[in-house]
Parts: structure tokens; sequence; C-alpha cells
């Protein structure tokens, strides 16, 4: 063994104990404030973007320069620019839409016709820096805070949490976030305050509903007791009839869909079980918005969840549970790849982050009972962070669509790095290779 790599084995336990001897917001510093740094420098600040977070931006600033949500000058230029009664508004829900309008308020802009993307990029990237933070003192409750740490910060490098939910003002961010703080919630028995949680999840993202639905019922079941249902369902029900009334004030129906078309909601009785299968197919293995794909690390955890399962606490399982729900019917309702303009996947995010807490105990349970198994890991984690680390950077929103399964998402962002960064991350992935395998030697 080299001295170099000598001298780091034999400095990590050191560190470790320093790190698991973190206070609480220790831990969630070490964690929420890189990602925020790393996260600022990699956002998207302009046009082109998606029209999602476009929609989002729009009545943000509107509200935040003018008090109304009104976007009558926009009028087709978004399609989820919609017309009701004698006005045009945004079909974008009112909690991510509210998470936006401080950063409009803060941030100095000019008070001109277009509104600048600058703080809906902040917005989205501090969204996705504190979930990760949160994740991390969520993690902290079934693992040493040094590998709570290290798993949170891979969940916000390794998944789309950095090229999508940190890029701009998607409603994943919030969602992952206010997901984190009910789980957080969850984990200390506090039903209550995690039905709170998941009220402001529903009003970001409206089939985060199912959410409490399976955490509440589950530890009820579990517990033997009404109580946790009650409370999970009391407190996310009037999140639940806010999201009502205000589709009822800004659509002019009391409905949970509110501006959305009528196709999403009438596939969950109408789509096939042909697309279905594809749907699901597409989400894990699709060359383009695949997860198993783009974030292969996953694949070094599935065979633990089993594992994983029999040691989690009741509130982790019924989080997972909860998440995989959350995406069968989010795959129900939409196409798998969720629209153009972005890279990476993101209709699995809220599912990835709500499963955490089963994943880093399949790591414990399985992944890390040997040298060889962890060994791969190290390396599908670091091959994980750099086809996103490149899609942070050079990614740039297309103008015309792709198909997921004829294009791979890396293909064209590596393109535009070039031989230079490419070959960059090909040898930091073959160094963590080696490097794990001297380790474990």
């Amino acid at each position: 063994m080299s001295a170099p790599v000598s001298r780091v084995r034999r400095a990590l336990p050191a560190v470790r104990g320093a790190l698991d001897a973190a206070s609480t917001w220790q831990v969630f510093g070490a964690v929420a404030g890189p990602l925020l740094v790393l996260y600022l420098a990699t956002a998207s600040y302009g046009l082109p973007q998606s029209p999602d977070p476009v929609a989002t931006a729009l009545p943000a600033w509107q509200l935040a320069q003018h008090g109304t949500i009104a976007l009558d000058e926009y009028a087709g230029e978004n399609p989820w620019l919609v017309e009701t009664g004698d006005r045009v508004v945004s079909n974008r829900q009112p909690g991510v839409i509210a998470w936006g309008v401080p950063f409009y308020l803060l941030i100095p802009t000019t008070s001109g016709d277009e509104p600048p993307m600058a703080p809906a990029g902040a917005a989205g990237a501090v969204a996705a820096a504190l979930a990760m933070g949160v994740l991390a003192l969520v993690l902290r409750r079934l693992i040493a805070p040094a590998a709570a740490m290290a798993g949170a910060l891979v969940a916000g490098l390794a998944t789309a949490t950095w090229t999508v939910s940190a890029d701009g003002l998607w409603p994943h961010g919030p969602t992952q976030l206010w997901l984190a703080l009910g789980m957080l919630a969850s984990a200390a028995g506090h039903h209550a305050r995690s039905g709170l949680a998941w009220a402001a999840a529903l009003l970001t993202r409206p089939n985060a509903a199912v959410v409490a639905a399976v955490t509440g019922l589950y530890a009820s079941w579990r517990q033997r007791s009404v109580r946790p249902a009650m409370l999970v369902g009391a407190v996310s029900g009037a999140g639940l009839l806010a999201l009502i009334a205000y589709n009822a004030v800004v659509f002019d129906a009391p409905s949970i869909s509110g501006g959305y078309p009528s196709d999403f909601t009438d596939r969950l009785a109408g789509m096939s079980l042909r697309t279905y299968g594809e749907n699901v197919l597409g989400t894990l293995v699709s060359p383009g918005r695949g997860i198993l794909v783009l974030s292969p690390f996953l694949l070094l955890l599935v065979p633990g969840l089993r594992a994983g399962w029999r040691a989690a606490p009741d509130w982790a399982r019924g989080s997972a549970l909860a998440g995989l729900l959350y995406l069968a019917l989010h795959l129900r309702m939409n196409r798998f790849w969720g629209g153009t303009n972005f890279f990476s996947y993101r209709y699995p995010l809220e599912s990835l982050t709500l499963a955490a807490p089963l994943l880093v105990l399949a790591w414990r349970e399985w992944t890390a009972r040997t040298a060889r198994r962890r060994r791969w890991l190290a390396t599908a984690v670091a091959a994980s962070i750099g086809m996103h680390a490149l899609g942070a950077v050079y990614f740039t929103a297309p103008l015309e669509p792709r198909s997921p399964w004829t294009e791979p998402a890396i293909l064209p962002v590596a393109a535009d790095a070039g031989p230079l960064a490419v070959g960059a991350v090909l040898l930091a992935v073959v160094g963590v290779w080696f490097a794990a395998g001297r380790a474990g030697g």
C-alpha cells in the first residue's frame, strides 16, 4: 500500500469521529452549505428554459411587483398559461408560486415587462439545498452522523436534485423540502407536525396527498391507534381544503387539479396497461430519463432493500410505501419523460426523497457488508455524480424535443462539454475504483 493511501487510512477514524460528534445544526450546515454554493453556481438564470419553471416564475414575479397573478399580457407565450373567466393565469400550484415570491421581493430586479429569471433560479437552488440538509437530519435518525451527511450529499449530487430541483423554480425542490421535514417529524413521533409538512407538500404538488394518507394510515395500523391518522389527516386536510379554495377562487371551480387539463386526471382510469408499463419501464431504464441509467448507484442498493426493510422503523417503511404509491399514481397520469428542456429525470425525485431512509438501510444492511460491494458502490456514485455534474454545467435547453428511448441524455451534454471535461469525469471514476479497491484491501 502506498504511503499517501496509508496516511489517509490512518486519518479516517479521527475525521469520522469528529463528524459523528457534530451537532444538529452542524450536520445540517455541512450538507446544505456546500450544496447551496454549488447549486447557486450552476442554476439557470436566463432563457431558454422549460415552460414549467417559467410558468411559475411569471406569477411569482407578478405578485412581487404588482400584487396580482393575472398574466393577460403573456397570453399565448407559455402552454401553462390558461384563460379563466376574464383573465389569464398560470396553472402552476400555489405552493411553488409562493416559494418564489420572497426571492423576487428580496433580489433586486427591474420592473420592466419581462420577468428576470435570476430570482427563480436562486429559489430553486435554496429549496434543494435546504431539502438535502434536512434529509441529512432524517438519515441521522438511522445511521451515524458522518454516514448521514455522506448519504445526503450523494442524494444532492448523484441524482436529478442537482440538475432539476436546484436548477430553477420547479415544484420538485420545495416539495422535497416539505417531504424531508415531514419525515423528520414522523421519525420523532410528531404526527401533527408531519401533517403540516404534508399539507405544504400537497399545496406544491397535489398528488403528495397520497403521502399524507399512506403515512398516517400506516402509522395507525402499526401502532394500533387511530390517533396518528387523525392528526395527520386533520392537519394535512386543512392544506387540501386550502388548495381547493385557491382553485375555486382562481379557476372558478373547487377542485384539486386547478388549471391542469382534464386529460391528466382522465388517464387515471383510461390509461392502457401497455402505456402504463412503458411509463414504468421508461422511468427505470430509458436512456434519456431512466433513474437506473442516470443514477446507477441505485442498482447497488436494490439487492439490500429486503434487509433494509427488515431493519427499518415504521416511519421509514411508511415513507417508502408512500413514495412508491406517489410515483405509481404520477406515472398513471403523465408521460414518464416529463417534457423537454431539462437534463436527467424529474418525476421520481419526490419518491427518491421518501425512499432515502430505506435506501441507506439497504446500504448499511447489505451493500456495505463487503469490500467488493463498497467498491462498486463508490464507483457507481462517482459515475452518477460525474454525469449530473456535466448536466448541471453544460446542459443547455434544446428547442426541439427528443426521444428518451433513442437518445441517451448524457450524449448531447458530453458533446457540449468536450473531451477534456468528459475525460476528467472518466479519470475521476477510474480513480475512485482504484482508491476504493486499495481502501478495501
